[in-house]
């Protein structure tokens, strides 16, 4: 798929009737943004009925604070949430706390049908990330901070499904 440029670590493919981006929360947001626009503005509906947005750090995190993780996730959701809302993105997929976290479809911190719903699936390292349990922030559906996990997407032409 089309990327951002040879040394730029950001593309698109498509899997199925899904359309990944892949951005990188370790570069340059606000260069990304034109790219990440246009990128999910490409996508035949019709051939890949859902949208997913795979980057390492989360826009969303129930965590203690530690180091700058709440810091970037506020940075990444000021450069990048409102195209994902505005491009009907059905999925923000993200790694680098360790935890499993899922929030409800979500754009400014609320609850919103029709906006992304956020994963982080860092289970792999479970006990070297703290979490906000108990006290969970009303946006998030599931968090589980204590247990090793993966976690598998399936997408069908009229559902797509993760499953931990």
């Amino acid at each position: 798929g089309g990327g951002g440029g040879r040394d730029e670590p950001w593309y698109t493919f498509e899997f199925g009737p899904v359309h990944v981006v892949v951005v990188s929360s370790e570069h340059d947001l606000a260069a990304q943004r034109p790219w990440l626009d246009a990128a999910l503005a490409a996508r035949n509906r019709t051939r890949t009925p859902w949208s997913v947005v795979a980057g390492h750090r989360p826009m969303y995190l129930s965590s203690l604070p530690v180091g700058d993780i709440q810091a970037s996730a506020a940075e990444l959701r000021a450069a990048w949430e409102e195209v994902l809302v505005r491009r009907e993105v059905d999925l923000y997929l993200a790694g680098h706390h360790h935890s499993y976290q899922r929030t409800c479809p979500v754009a400014a911190g609320a609850c919103r049908p029709g906006a992304p719903v956020h994963i982080v699936a860092g289970m792999g390292g479970y006990h070297l990330s703290p979490t906000a349990e108990p006290g969970r922030p009303a946006i998030f559906a599931h968090i589980d901070g204590r247990r090793h996990g993966y976690g598998r997407l399936s997408a069908g032409p009229d559902r797509l499904l993760w499953g931990v």
